[in-house]
């Protein structure tokens, strides 16, 4: 079974598999401590991804709250405005306005949505068929398995930030598309 991006979800499998698959090609000539190095490296860039993604998450879901307070605001502000003085344009206007600003939550709401991430290190488990081969070629797989799995979290913190840009790009256009729609209704 694979999840987004067609990383499979059964990491253990899927360590071992990687492995094998490197036994004996170009990880049997690396030197070992290179090879601890490299996988270092890669262990520090997942552990930092997973930091990058609980802050982008901490930023979209502060951004979707903001957003909601703001239209709830809007549209009671539209509709006590209405009740007093039933005029279209205030109410076009606040009523695009609230549903713009309720769009810009929604899509900070969808970039902080729980999705797969991958996380350093492996389950002791999955090592169990590769426990006799050279630890160079071992880890050489490991960091193979790494950097699929960096690569595929690199995409998905891509993929969160581009629905919390657009969630911040549509609040801050829905005051101006608010004031050209006012204008137009109330001139017309």
């Amino acid at each position: 079974m694979a999840a987004e991006g067609g990383i499979p979800m059964d990491f253990e499998t899927d360590v071992v598999n990687r492995s094998e698959e490197s036994r004996g090609s170009s990880w049997a000539d690396v030197d070992e401590k290179m090879a601890t190095l490299i996988l270092q490296q890669g262990e520090k860039i997942l552990a930092s991804q997973v930091q990058l993604a609980i802050a982008a998450d901490q930023r979209a879901i502060s951004s979707a709250n903001t957003f909601v307070t703001v239209a709830v605001g809007v549209l009671a502000a539209t509709l006590g405005y209405y009740g007093v003085e039933p005029l279209l344009s205030v109410l076009m206007a606040g009523l695009i306005g609230a549903g713009m600003i309720t769009t810009a939550a929604i899509c900070c709401f969808i970039a902080a949505s729980p999705r797969l991430i991958h996380l350093p290190g492996g389950h002791p488990r999955s090592w169990q068929s590769i426990r006799q081969a050279k630890m160079n070629e071992a880890m050489g797989g490991e960091a193979e398995n790494y950097q699929e799995q960096i690569d595929y979290n690199d995409q998905l913190l891509m993929n969160n930030s581009q629905w919390l840009k657009a969630g911040l790009l549509t609040a801050v256009v829905a005051p101006i598309v608010s004031s050209i729609v006012w204008s137009m209704s109330f001139l017309f």
